[in-house]
């Protein structure tokens, strides 16, 4: 375990181009250097799958069912994934262009983020070479659904909160801050994060890899029981009322998470 931890830790320092303090133009996060080199990394990459499933839909046509299938569904998720890390750069840059930095494509997200994501390929791996036949058409094309809604729905979140968007909880309220209620806002009172949890999930769907599904949910559903409440007591300390009557006309979306404002804000509304 402890070489794993370590295996896992040494990818993470990588992609947190940690032993690049000698390169001044990779240094930082804010050095264009390190930006050009991510962006050019994940478009390599997409590149490189989208002509793959365009060889698959057009030019393949004498391959057996399930390996057709497997590696559409490899090709496809591989694809999703790029546009996520893309897109969370280029929807920052457009849109709260004060905090973009290298670290808004998000690929070093943190230690667990990675470790779910060689668990993924390693389930997937295993299922292609031992059950070929796993794969269900219906669950990946769920997937599909539910990666491509919660990618629009995260990028949707994100324009409309513009300036007031940032990828950590703000605990003060800056003087460019306003609480958003409008657009998708005004029905979902956290869509970044219910874009991002649909995402996640349906990544798995896509993949039919049903023992990471099964810790997709649990995680992603613990990570945002958790943050949700917390951010929202910082929210109420920062807007006071006026987040307390938002909390009661919007809904989180993500099951089993739901919340009140406290009492005396209740009493203070009636």
């Amino acid at each position: 375990m402890n070489y794993l931890k370590k295996r896992l830790q040494w990818i993470q320092s990588k992609l947190a181009f940690e032993g690049w303090e000698d390169y001044p133009q990779f240094s930082t996060d804010k050095t264009l250097g390190r930006t050009a080199f991510i962006g050019t990394i994940i478009g390599v990459i997409l590149g490189i799958h989208v002509t793959m499933l365009m060889v698959l839909a057009f030019f393949v046509d004498k391959m057996p069912w399930n390996t057709r299938l497997m590696l559409t569904q490899w090709v496809v998720y591989i694809i999703f994934l790029c546009l996520f890390h893309m897109a969370e750069f280029f929807v920052t840059a457009i849109w709260t262009p004060s905090a973009l930095t290298a670290s808004s494509f998000l690929v070093n997200h943190s230690l667990a983020y990675t470790t779910a994501f060689i668990i993924s390929l390693l389930e997937f791996s295993i299922r292609s070479l031992f059950f070929r036949n796993s794969s269900i058409s219906i669950i990946a094309f769920t997937g599909f659904i539910f990666v491509l809604g919660g990618l629009c729905t995260r990028s949707l979140a994100m324009k409309t909160c513009g300036a007031n968007f940032n990828h950590f909880i703000q605990h003060q309220n800056n003087s460019n801050h306003r609480l958003v209620t409008y657009g998708i806002y005004h029905y979902f009172r956290h869509p970044s994060y219910l874009g991002y949890f649909y995402w996640a999930v349906g990544t798995q769907l896509l993949l039919c890899n049903p023992i990471s599904f099964i810790c997709y949910v649990f995680a992603a559903w613990k990570f945002f029981s958790l943050r949700i409440p917390y951010e929202e007591r910082t929210l109420l300390r920062q807007y006071n009322q006026a987040y307390a009557d938002y909390m009661e006309r919007t809904w989180i979306g993500i099951p089993f998470i739901s919340s009140k404002a406290p009492e005396r804000f209740q009493k203070k509304g009636n």
